[in-house]
């Protein structure tokens, strides 16, 4: 019985990795660790919150889109997570590609930005935008069922790859910000040549 329970408590622990370190010998120092930690998410917190909303317009959403992905996705990691290194929350490429996307699928039912009125469109996309995110959760947790992050990272997505994917990227988000910066509203490209036509414009 008493092995059966220490398999039970060692699946739990796994599954929730939290209990590893917050209940375990010697466990989390409140006395000591607790303020640190408070001072951190406060000094984090007053880089994430514009960064977050920043992140949502990139992805042509309304800003405080930004601060859920920023808040749910951190208490969730804090509880699940296995690395104390890593970083969640919104990124501007994955914005960018957010946005994208859902423009292209609207755009392919029909749906131009341009011919509908704002809050029309901002019906359709917003759910749009959570239909991807719910199926690209989806997959990643399939393969992390299947184990296939490690094979993922060293066969599909080489090092020259993903760096010249950020780079592009780069380029695609500066681009995409100048509307803001400059208070113009250039007209959305699509294809293959659409940032340079969206320069040219300019």
């Amino acid at each position: 019985m008493k092995a059966s329970s220490t398999a039970v408590g060692q699946f739990v622990r796994r599954r929730i990795p939290i209990l590893s370190w917050l209940v375990s010998n010697p466990g989390y120092d409140w006395k000591n660790d607790l303020t640190q930690d408070l001072f951190a998410g406060v000094t984090i917190s007053a880089v994430i919150i514009p960064q977050s909303m920043a992140y949502a317009m990139l992805a042509s959403l309304p800003a405080v889109h930004g601060l859920y992905t920023s808040l749910v996705p951190t208490a969730l990691y804090a509880v699940l997570g296995t690395s104390k290194h890593m970083s969640t929350g919104t990124f501007a490429i994955t914005s960018l590609l957010l946005g994208q996307f859902a423009h292209k699928v609207l755009s392919d039912q029909g749906f131009v930005h341009d011919l509908l009125p704002d809050g029309e469109y901002q019906r359709r996309y917003l759910p749009t935008c959570l239909m991807l995110t719910a199926v690209v959760g989806g997959v990643q947790i399939l393969l992390s069922m299947a184990r296939l992050g490690r094979w993922t990272s060293r066969h599909l997505l080489p090092t020259a790859l993903v760096s010249g994917f950020n780079t592009a990227s780069a380029f695609h988000i500066g681009t995409h910000q100048l509307k803001h910066w400059l208070g113009m509203k250039p007209p959305r490209e699509g294809g293959v040549f659409s940032m340079i036509r969206t320069w040219i414009w300019i």
